[in-house]
């Protein structure tokens, strides 16, 4: 995935050119603006409008440079990824599974895995065992501190 082919017709003949991925993102939301400018101008709203232009970029589906291309209807696009792991032996980053954002699915390498930290074979928990800040009354020895204000 890191890297986009966007193809030309330049003078009749086709120049091909490998772009990164970024730049390839950048291009898809300059075109994704560019398609809500058309339509403002052709409705004869106002462009200074910004509210108006971001609406008419949200849900929408486009072919771009980076392939597929939603954007839902809160504005976040649906992108797809490649997961990445550090393979602690070579060095190297290699491929491990692929996301894809427009159905949701994850669907791992055969033969790859996730090196986690501390050797584990799945993801570490989403909260630590003591909390954040290691002050879960479990980690406290068990006993839960408490103020107790009397009034007269």
């Amino acid at each position: 995935m890191g890297k986009c082919r966007l193809c030309l017709i330049l003078q009749r003949q086709e120049a091909c050119f490998n772009v990164n991925f970024f730049i390839g993102a950048f291009y898809d939301g300059v075109y994704l603006l560019g398609m809500a400018l058309n339509e403002t101008l052709t409705e004869r709203a106002d462009i200074r409008d910004g509210r108006n232009i971001t609406r008419r970029m949200w849900g929408r589906d486009f072919h771009g440079i980076t392939g597929h291309v939603r954007i839902d209807s809160l504005g976040d696009r649906d992108a797809d990824y490649a997961i990445l792991d550090l393979d602690p032996v070579t060095g190297k980053f290699e491929v491990v599974a692929f996301y894809h954002g427009l159905n949701g699915s994850y669907k791992p390498v055969a033969g790859k895995a996730i090196h986690w930290p501390g050797g584990r074979r799945s993801p570490p928990p989403d909260t630590p065992r003591c909390g954040f800040l290691g002050n879960d009354p479990m980690c406290q020895g068990g006993k839960e501190i408490g103020t107790v204000v009397i009034y007269q």
